[in-house]
């Protein structure tokens, strides 16, 4: 199973209230400045492309509506981490909605989630490069920013 790379619809929406801000302050953009930003907007951690093939996606979706929105865009592996005083069982209820392939991973903060209360595997993010070095199928990773932020650091080691 493959994920798309189309911008999720959140993003659509924030370029519209941006645009919409410019114009108010009475800045224009042409047609191919607009162009070019979506081409190449990248914001760390959000919607971010760590591999194209197979695909491997990081979003720091660390909430309930971050997760929702999410979910509106994607299919596929998902690797999650949250942290305790965040809706955990909200947020898997709605990625289950996605996929059943749900691995949770542990991360070293003191305020994670107690993950084994969850009913899914658990690894490290050590754990979880390897797997993604390996494997064959597109990997969805969210979750908590520390969670975005250990595997962009693991991830730069590689």
């Amino acid at each position: 199973m493959s994920l798309h790379l189309n911008p999720p619809l959140y993003q659509a929406k924030n370029l519209s209230l941006a645009l919409e801000t410019l114009n108010v302050l009475g800045i224009w953009l042409e047609e191919n400045e607009i162009q070019e930003v979506i081409d190449h907007f990248q914001w760390a951690g959000r919607f971010m492309v760590l591999r194209k093939a197979p695909l491997v996606l990081l979003d720091g979706a660390h909430n309930v509506h971050g997760i929702t929105a999410l979910t509106q865009d994607f299919k596929g592996e998902i690797y999650f981490s949250v942290l305790k005083e965040k809706d955990a069982p909200h947020m898997i209820e709605l990625l289950q909605t996605i996929s059943k392939d749900i691995t949770l991973v542990e991360i070293s903060s003191a305020r994670l989630y107690p993950l084994e209360k969850l009913g899914y595997p658990i690894i490290t993010v050590a754990e979880l490069i390897s797997r993604l070095l390996d494997t064959k199928e597109a990997s969805l990773l969210c979750g908590s920013l520390y969670y975005v932020g250990e595997v962009l650091e693991k991830w730069g080691n590689v």
